[in-house]
């Protein structure tokens, strides 16, 4: 549990799930600094929610959640499996507002605007290869203008459609010369 002062307390929930436990508690001050950064939407709002912490064998959730114990409000989502983390706002139990996922070493991995749980919007990925991707998501896929920055120094802006590259766009070398290039389901044409 957590005390008034915001400090996690070791709880008999916790103790059932050591890897759990450990990495919540090790990176406690990690997730509630990240939390603290994020500005308070509505003051009248947020004096009705409380910090609550819940466990499942998929992770852990440390932030806000309302009346019905549902994540609202501003809240860290811990992977157990991966050790990956969300940072931001939550409605209803689902992703809504401005989010970051980081890895496990705390590398900021994606980005941008949630709607009922996926990236809507402007947002943010970089890929596990280090290419980046920043343009429109739908629905949690690729999905719009938007450009991609590979690792090799080359980029591509276009259009991409459920998640893959799909249309007219321009690829630049690492020299900065330009040239039309055209994909259609991930293959260029």
């Amino acid at each position: 549990s957590i005390n008034d002062e915001g400090v996690l307390l070791e709880s008999q929930e916790f103790r059932t799930d050591k890897v759990v436990y450990d990495h919540l508690y090790n990176n406690y001050t990690v997730y509630m600094n990240k939390l603290n950064e994020l500005p308070v939407l509505n003051q009248r709002e947020e004096t009705k929610l409380r910090y609550f912490e819940q466990k499942n064998l998929d992770g852990a959730y440390v932030g806000q959640v309302n009346e019905n114990n549902l994540k609202q409000g501003r809240g860290a989502l811990i992977n157990n499996n991966t050790g990956n983390y969300f940072i931001g706002y939550w409605k209803n139990d689902k992703k809504n507002g401005k989010g970051f996922e980081y890895d496990k070493n705390g590398n900021e991995i994606v980005s941008g605007e949630y709607k009922n749980g996926f990236l809507n919007g402007q947002g943010k990925k970089i890929f596990e290869d280090g290419t980046r991707y920043e343009g429109m998501f739908l629905d949690g896929k690729m999905d719009g203008n938007g450009i991609y920055f590979f690792t090799d120094g080359t980029q591509w802006q276009g259009f991409s459609r459920k998640g893959i590259k799909n249309g007219k766009g321009t690829f630049t070398d690492k020299d900065g010369n330009k040239s039309d290039m055209e994909y259609q389901d991930n293959v260029r044409v």
